[in-house]
């Protein structure tokens, strides 16, 4: 879709919070992108917003309360960004596409499974830059989503983990692939976890230098 394709989808919108003059030119489009955001997200609601704050929170005695104690009521309105993930929590974050049950590639799956499983629990151990912070799961979301913490409503579409078999482990079709824009993560059917390790240990490397970049 060109950007006047795109342009012209919400142009009533534009219409509505005075933003055509930003979208004639492709150079603007960061500022446009801007003002949509400021508007769906800030002004759309403002409003009502202002009103519940300064009519219904006196109410319940809220509004007094963020007032008086902002650090301790921040936690009721603000996502904690340094929530560590544990194996469980990273394991709850993917749905698994497996062969059909009954199958050889299933019960390969199963194994290759394992093998994704121990991967991430070792990944809070390892170091991945020279600051010397374990960022091992965190460049694991980047690899696969290109965003380095779980959203506060979670990751839209869904993170789905599938299984790539080849024949030979060596080939270029073996490595690890992550599609960012749809978060979906292939991993290779291999015969040990130290080939599996080092495999995803390569496309975790590259993937988020890449990014960085």
């Amino acid at each position: 879709m060109s950007f006047h394709e795109a342009v012209d989808e919400v142009m009533p919108l534009l219409e509505f919070i005075g933003a055509i003059p930003l979208a004639t030119k492709y150079a603007d489009k960061d500022r446009l992108v801007h003002v949509i955001v400021r508007h769906q997200v800030v002004k759309r609601i403002q409003d009502v917003l202002m009103q519940y704050i300064y009519r219904g929170f006196p109410v319940s005695r809220m509004f007094e309360e963020i007032t008086s104690n902002p650090k301790t009521m921040k936690q009721l309105f603000v996502c904690e960004e340094s929530v560590v993930l544990n194996a469980v929590m990273v394991d709850e974050l993917f749905k698994v596409n497996f062969a059909e049950e009954g199958s050889n590639r299933h019960r390969l799956e199963l194994g290759t499974q394992t093998y994704w499983r121990d991967f991430y629990r070792i990944l809070k151990v390892l170091l991945f830059n020279t600051n010397d912070k374990p960022q091992g799961v965190q460049n694991l979301l980047i690899f696969i989503t290109g965003f380095g913490m779980v959203p506060p409503l979670g990751f839209d579409p869904p993170l789905q983990l599938s299984f790539k078999h080849t024949e030979n482990e060596s080939s270029d079709d073996a490595v690890p692939y992550a599609n960012t824009c749809a978060n979906t993560l292939q991993i290779p059917v291999v015969s040990s976890f130290v080939v599996f390790k080092e495999m995803m240990l390569l496309a975790v490397q590259l993937g988020t230098s890449f990014s960085n970049i």
